[in-house]
């Protein structure tokens, strides 16, 4: 499931793999985006786990870790504080590459941003951000967009995570 870790800039690292992900994704701009995130959440010593998978794999994932059965877009697997990972392990995000492409078609924006912004979406429910409730997602949200700012000039506003687009949510 995962491909060789790699050190990020100031020691951290990203495990990046793909279980059988059915669409290509450039693999150094997801790290990119996950080495920006870190350093915009203050966490660049950490280290993570991410994994890009299709739809049928995010939906057993879903299914099994949250009890629901059907596809989702992203999960995030906190694992900060768990008592037996050596630190700094922030945790694991899985997002669907499809329901990524999917969605991108759907606002009208790049696939590749829709990634970017499902891989923020986990790293922030990996550090405790939630999206519950409207004043969290509006929270985590603008979080998203401030970080989508140190990638991109201007981030496309089509660019949401939000109740409308059922993505989902840290497991614990």
């Amino acid at each position: 499931m995962r491909g060789g870790g790699r050190p990020l800039p100031g020691g951290a690292r990203i495990d990046l793999g793909d279980a059988g992900a059915p669409i290509r994704v450039d693999r150094s701009r997801v790290r990119r985006t996950v080495h920006t995130a870190l350093r915009a959440l203050g966490r660049p010593r950490h280290s993570v786990s991410l994994t890009l998978v299709g739809d049928r794999t995010i939906r057993r994932l879903n299914r099994q870790y949250r009890g629901t059965d059907r596809v989702t877009d992203v999960l995030a697997f906190p694992m900060e504080d768990h008592p037996r990972l050596p630190a700094p392990l922030l945790g694991e995000v899985v997002v669907s590459v499809q329901a990524a492409h999917r969605q991108a078609r759907e606002h009208g924006h790049a696939a590749a941003a829709e990634i970017d912004l499902l891989v923020i979406h986990g790293l922030l429910h990996l550090v405790g951000y939630d999206d519950q409730t409207p004043l969290e997602a509006r929270l985590m949200h603008e979080r998203e967009m401030a970080i989508l700012g140190r990638l991109y000039r201007r981030p496309a506003p089509s660019l949401r995570v939000g109740p409308v687009r059922q993505s989902q949510h840290r497991v614990n």
